[in-house]
């Protein structure tokens, strides 16, 4: 149908776009956009390069997101800081955090998405006092942790063993925050001090928190506390 659409402009790819994107599917989008680009279409609005990279990032795609980025240079769009946000995210995502630090430390302004990337990144490859880190920066610059900077924190803490680290977190962003826990959160808590051998507190932690374990965390119980 989108095919038989008369005037195909900016807007209307990058609404499609963006909405392939966002339901998921990150191949059809790129390849939507490779068909605007076949059109003509000139790239006047970021937002479809930012949508673009964001597939490249959901499927892990380094060798397709390293050419929008090429692209971006091209286009002029580097300084943009919603691009140089989904940057940091796709290559982090495709495991290049050497290119995801280089553009983090090259832009000239940061929000809380700049710098959760970069320590979710950090985190997630095993870089645990780095993402620790990187978040006492980001406190020092006056922004906001939100809930996927303690996510990608207190998981990181879970596979270092820092037990004291994690709890302090995880306080942190109830009282100094005011973030009220997801189940993702007490996962990520429970995982930390099961793993650690604290297991009547984790086992306590699971009993009494105010969600209801999905199926991913109740396979982290033992057998025996699956009853009772």
């Amino acid at each position: 149908m989108f095919r038989q659409t008369p005037y195909r402009n900016l807007f209307a790819w990058t609404a499609l776009i963006s909405g392939l994107v966002q339901s998921g599917n990150g191949f059809d989008a790129f390849h939507m956009f490779v068909e605007m680009r076949h059109d003509g279409v000139s790239v006047t609005d970021p937002l479809v390069l930012s949508s673009v990279v964001g597939a490249c990032s959901n499927l892990a795609l380094w060798e397709l997101g390293k050419q929008m980025h090429d692209l971006v240079i091209a286009l002029g769009y580097e300084s943009c800081l919603f691009i140089s946000n989904a940057l940091v995210d796709m290559y982090a995502k495709c495991s290049d955090l050497v290119a995801a630090k280089y553009i983090f430390s090259d832009m000239c302004k940061k929000d809380v998405v700049s710098w959760t990337s970069i320590i979710v990144g950090s985190a997630q490859h095993g870089q645990v006092e780095e993402a620790l880190g990187l978040y006492d920066g980001m406190v020092l610059a006056g922004l906001k942790p939100n809930e996927v900077t303690f996510v990608g924190l207190i998981h990181a803490c879970s596979h270092a063993g820092l037990v004291s680290k994690g709890r302090a977190l995880f306080r942190s962003m109830v009282e100094d925050y005011g973030i009220t826990p997801s189940l993702q959160h007490y996962t990520c808590l429970f995982d930390l001090l099961s793993r650690s051998g604290h297991l009547d507190e984790a086992e306590s932690l699971i009993r009494t928190m105010p969600v209801y374990p999905d199926e991913e965390t109740q396979e982290l119980k033992p057998p025996s506390w699956l009853e009772g």
